[in-house]
Order: C-alpha cells, then structure tokens, then sequence
C-alpha cells in the first residue's frame, strides 16, 4: 500500500510494504491513487519516497511467479502516469533504489537522495532486463556506454556517483529519514512553478559507434558465460538510441523483456534468488538459540586454516590460530598477511594498509600442544589434514580443555563426524564445518550436523556462516555429506569416459564454460588436477564407491601425475595454461590393452553430458531420501555457491525437473544397459525418482506438497 499527506501545499505519497517496499500490485495502485489525490487536492509539487528503511527496493519478486506483476496497474502504466504529471514529482532516495525502484524515480521530474543511499538495475542477476523502461530512460541520462555497464554488470553505485552522473539532482543533507523529507520537500517546492516539467522520456539518446555495442557483447560474454540477459540488454539499450520514438523503444524493451521471462534461465535464477535466501533457515532450529561468537580457535595454519582464520578477522572476530612450532605460526601469519597484500581490494585501494594491519591484529598465535590457549574460545574450528585419528586426537584434548558453552568444529570434507565428536566427550556441541578451498574466496559453507548435535550447536554455526558472509546450509553425517558425495559419482563418471577414449579436454569442453556448452565453472578432470589427484586417490581409498578407473587414476599417480602442483595429470600444464598430453593417452591405452576394454571414437558430447551428470543428480535424490539435505534447493545452492554449477541452470536438482524426472531416469536405464559393467549403484535409479516419475510430480511440486503435509 502508499500512504498519502500533504504538506506546506507539498502531496507526500509513500510506499509502505517492509521490509523494502517491494513494488506489489497494493504499492502500485497507492501510487496512483496517491498521484490523483494530489492532483484533486491542487498540490505544487508531489514526493515519492518509501517508509521506514529504503525508498522501493524493487519489483516484488513474489508476484513474478504468481503472474500478478502484470496486473492493472503494472509498473508501466504507473510510470506512464508519473510521466504524464503536470505536478512535478520529486523521488526521495533513501537506502536502496534497486531495478524497479530505480525505474520508479527515473519516471519522476526529479531525483534527490541521501548520500549514504544507491541506485542500480540489478535484473540482469534475475536472468532478465529492466522491463518498465529502465533501458529507455536510463541511456537518456548517463548515456549508452554507462547505462551499457550499470544494466549488463547490475552492480550498483553510490548516490555521489549518480549525482555526477545526471540520475540524482540533489544530494540531502543528513543521514534520518526525516532529513531526506524535509530536504525533498524543499527541493519540490523550488521547482514547483519550473515549466515546462522535465520528462526524461522526451530526451534523446547520442548515438555510438557500432564497436561500442560489440564491445559490450564481448565483455557480457567473458563475465556472464552462457547467460542471455545480458546479450539481450544490449539490444533493449540499442533500441532507445534507434526507435523514432520513446513508446517504440519501450515496446522493444518489453518484446525483449517477455522473451527472457519466459525461457529458462529467468526461471532458474529467479529460483536460485530464493533458495540462497532460504537455505540458512534449518527446519526445526530455533536461529535465535544461537550463542554469541566473539573469539574463534582455528587450528592448523595450512591453506584451509589460513582461509579460516581471514573470514573471521575481515568480520573483525577474534581469532588464535594454533600450529605446531613458531616457524609453521610464522609462516602462516606471514602468507594471510600476503594474501590480503594480493587482493584485488588492496590493490584497487578499497583496504588500505592500516586495514590489513587491523586484521592482522586480531589474528593471535599459540603453539601450545595442549590448546591452553583455546580454553575461552567460544567456537574452535580444527583445519588440520584429512587423517581421522589425528583429528580424533585433536578433539580429545579440546574436550578436556575448551569451555562447555564452545562450539566444536571439524573442517573436513568427508570423514565421519560422530566418529569424531565422540573423541571430543562432548558430542552435542560439536559438528562439521566443511568450508571451500580457498576458505577466503569461496563463498560455500556447508555444516554438518552429528547425531548428536544440539539445537544450540546448529544455530550457533548456521549464525556463524552468516556471520563471516557465506551461502550457508545444513548437511547429515555421510559419506562425503552433500557436495562431495554427489560429485563422487560426477567425476568418475567423468574418468570413465577418458577410459573409453575420449579425451579429457573432450569431457571437460562439455561441461565446461566455454560458448554453447554445459556451463560448469571448469570440467571435472581440470578440477581434479587442480584439487591435486593424491587427495582425490586417497578419498577414494577410504570410499565405498568401487569403479575400475582406478587403475588408470593409480598408474597416473605412480608416475608423479598428480595436477597443477606437479605440472602433469590429466593435462600438461605450462603454469596454469592446460593441453591434452599424449602421455595420458598412452596410459589409457595399456589400461585397455590390460582390461580388454575396446577403445570407442564415437562417444557424442550428449553422451558425455548425460553420462556424467545424472549419476550425480541421482545421488542427489539419494540424499533427499536419507534427509542428508534438507530440501532440494540446498543441494543446488550448495553446488552452485561450492561446485561452480551454472546459476542460470538452477542447480542439479532444479536441472533435473527443468530436463523431465523421466528423462533422467530413462536415461540412467539407457546408460546402465549399454554399458553393464558401469556401477550399477551410479545408474541405478533412486526410489524417489523412481516414485516422482510414476506420478507424474515434479520434484518441486512433490517438496511443495511434503511442506504442506508436515504443517
């Protein structure tokens, strides 16, 4: 709804719809209402702005799926009518002006905002274009080459940048919400009798040089692989420079608009957009019974802990990392403080020297065998190697040492965590934290939760993931939790093809980002060599997943194969650029010589593609059935935000009803019938899949309805 006053012969219509005054259909209409009003009450001059935190954030993303975005008014109708106004309307800018929001005030006379607010098109993230005129306006404003760069990036600015840039008139004096509506009524009522009212629709645009556009498409598709909206964008910002007429251009812009809304790459992202912003609620874990983390113990000072220990101190958490002798202590304090030195926000100017001295401040050092110096931690993250009993002895002494109220955490990627919390003696306070390589980069984390792991203990570690910034979800004890369990399957699926004889640069092509393939951040096999192949071989030792690949991976070891760090594995490597290598080839050839296993030259990249990606979503319907995860959208969450799944895919299991459930699981059948001696466990299909496919349910609407039935 809006809520209409008027003041000093000012109208004030203000959106009301917390928490960020999303655009909603009642938003939409009081803003009509409220416009009319004005016009029957004889107003000078109208301000919009919005209640409590921030002007209209947005469209209300809600009412895209339920199709009541379109509905009378919809935002284009509205903003023909702020347009049209013979009142100047003023738009009052505070928080955030957000995609729609930003459109709402580019269709006001006039701009004006607080200094601390920001303004930006952020719908390309949402696999869409600003569709109610935001590509029309904005280029008559800033210009083609920088409305180019706000749309395609979505990245927003500060109200300082859009000042200079024509989009904010007046920068308001103050920081409180009540300074901005008595610095924006000021301002309405000095442009009250200014005519003719300044419509941004009636400028025109300078044209550009065709390069400007081409430049635009080359650089989308670098920093946006595989992504339409983008490409799209560019067309849309082309149209307002080429329609004879505004109207024109905002019905190319709305062709433009509808075309991406109905393809599946909006769908996804859309989908994507809520399940990170579901996936740190666990069903049944009170947030609030989460305790107060102010000092955090990490030990291990290698890579992982190193990582560890940053995402705390750049949240300005205490931390006292733990190694063996004052030489590791020293060299991993001195590798933290080079990686903040090499960062792109030291390097840009964005953290200065006195803020990496800040962070290392906090950053405290023991080598103390016994963990004294652990004892008032509030949480402990052990980040040592993947050795279980050396882990299982760490945590027996934390036991004795570490406080009752401590949160106890291992950072493993597989072991398992009750074997390990009950070496602590005090497994309701502990669980997994398995955070992504490197732990200050990637923004993954994935707690796993014990057997018996408190309330207490999942809050506070779901509370500190979001404290440190990462995309955070619950995981049950298994084998390799969520993430790794899944991709268990995916890359041997992966080896097994190179074992056949396609070639590894084959397999990863198709999965990979390069222009009309799959879309994975890398391949499966570039991944392994940069994960270092001796960790994947001695994972695999201890896994339950048998698979006759490993001969080849176990002769690649045995030659010094072992990825980037060694310069070969399944690729040569010269530094970081990759090429098929003829050793790998021929090492695959005696394998097959040895197993009698006949070299195939006619393996298809759709054979590739199915062979190796819906093992791992059927795994995935695995883990649904065991309540390793606790809804389908963490699971694609995690992959994308720790695996590098494509966000415009939505992630495997979103994949696999966007493909057809039956399509996955026939071709399963297909896969295992053609080549029998496959694991049968990998293609074998689940029983839920099995089940949905029976029923003709969607995986989504069969979640939907399990929701419904457990309330």
């Amino acid at each position: 709804m809006s809520k209409y006053a008027l003041k000093q012969g000012v109208a004030i219509v203000t959106a009301s719809n917390p928490p960020v005054n999303g655009l909603s259909r009642a938003v939409r209409q009081g803003l009509v209402q409220g416009l009319k009003q004005a016009q029957q009450d004889g107003a000078k001059s109208v301000v919009i702005l919005g209640e409590g935190a921030t002007f209209p954030a947005g469209a209300d993303i809600k009412e895209f799926a339920s199709g009541a975005w379109n509905d009378d008014p919809d935002l284009n109708q509205v903003f023909a009518q702020l347009d049209a106004s013979d009142i100047p309307v003023v738009a009052a800018i505070h928080g955030n002006a957000l995609g729609g929001g930003l459109e709402t005030a580019l269709s006001c006379n006039y701009r004006v905002a607080l200094s601390s607010a920001k303004v930006g098109l952020p719908e390309v993230h949402l696999g869409i274009l600003p569709g109610a005129g935001g590509t029309q306006r904005l280029p008559r404003v800033v210009g083609v080459e920088q409305a180019l760069e706000m749309i395609g990036t979505g990245k927003p600015i500060g109200a300082s940048v859009a000042h200079k840039l024509g989009i904010v008139d007046e920068i308001i004096e103050g920081k409180t919400a009540d300074e901005l509506l008595a610095g924006a009524i000021k301002f309405a009522e000095s442009v009250s009798d200014k005519k003719p009212v300044p419509r941004i629709s009636e400028r025109t645009v300078e044209p550009v040089d065709d390069d400007v556009y081409v430049s635009a498409r080359v650089k989308f598709a670098k920093i946006a692989r595989g992504q339409e909206a983008p490409q799209k964008i560019v067309d849309a910002v082309r149209a307002a420079v080429e329609s004879a007429r505004f109207d024109a251009g905002l019905k190319e812009e709305a062709r433009l608009f509808q075309e991406l809304m109905d393809g599946s790459q909006s769908k996804a992202m859309q989908y994507m957009f809520f399940a990170e912003r579901s996936c740190n609620k666990v069903p049944g874990i009170d947030s609030k019974k989460a305790l107060e983390v102010k000092h955090v113990g990490v030990i291990g000072g290698g890579t992982m802990g190193r990582g560890i220990a940053m995402c705390f101190a750049n949240k300005g958490i205490r931390v006292t990392l733990s190694e063996t002798s004052e030489e590791a202590l020293q060299g991993a304090k001195d590798a933290i403080e080079g990686l903040y030195k090499k960062s792109s926000a030291f390097r840009s100017g964005r953290m200065s020297e006195a803020d990496v001295a800040a962070r290392m401040e906090l950053i405290e050092g023991t080598t103390d065998p016994e963990y004294k110096a652990l004892a008032e931690c509030d949480a402990v993250i052990e980040a040592v190697f993947e050795n279980l009993d050396l882990k299982k002895k760490i945590f027996g002494q934390l036991g004795k040492i570490c406080k009752e109220s401590a949160l106890l955490a291992s950072n493993t990627s597989y072991l398992d965590i009750d074997e390990i919390a009950q070496a602590s003696g005090r497994p309701e306070m502990f669980l997994g934290m398995h955070f992504f390589s490197p732990a200050n980069v990637m923004p993954a984390l994935e707690n796993v939760r014990g057997s018996a792991s408190s309330e207490v203990a999942i809050a506070t570690a779901m509370n500190m993931g979001k404290r440190i910034g990462k995309t955070t979800m619950l995981a049950g004890n298994c084998f390799g939790f969520i993430g790794n369990r899944m991709f268990e399957p995916y890359t041997q699926a992966a080896i097994g093809l190179v074992e056949e004889g396609a070639l590894p640069s084959q397999v990863d092509r198709v999965l990979g980002p390069q222009p009309g393939m799959f879309g994975m951040a890398m391949g499966p096999l570039a991944v392994l060599d940069l994960a270092g192949n001796d960790i994947g071989q001695r994972i695999r030792a201890e896994s339950y997943y048998p698979h006759t690949a490993e001969n080849v991976k176990g002769a690649r070891g045995a030659t010094g194969r072992l990825g980037q760090k060694t310069g070969a594995g399944w690729y040569k490597y010269e530094g970081r650029s990759a090429s098929d290598d003829e050793a790998v080839n021929k090492l695959c050839d005696e394998h097959r010589e040895n197993f009698g296993i006949p070299k195939r030259s006619n393996i298809s990249d759709q054979e590739i593609l199915e062979r190796v990606l819906y093992p791992m979503i059927n795994e995935g319907f695995r883990i649904l059935e065991e309540n390793i995860a606790s809804r389908p959208s963490d699971i694609d969450v995690l992959y994308n935000a720790g695996y590098g799944f494509p966000r415009y895919r939505g992630g495997p299991m979103f994949y696999a009803d966007l493909v057809g459930l039956d399509t996955v699981r026939d071709g399963l059948l297909r896969i295992h019938d053609a080549n029998p001696e496959l694991p049968h466990w990998h293609f074998q299909p689940a029983q839920l899949l099995e089940d949905l496919v029976a029923s003709r349910t969607t995986l989504a609407e069969h979640w939907i309805q399990r929701l419904k039935s457990a309330k």
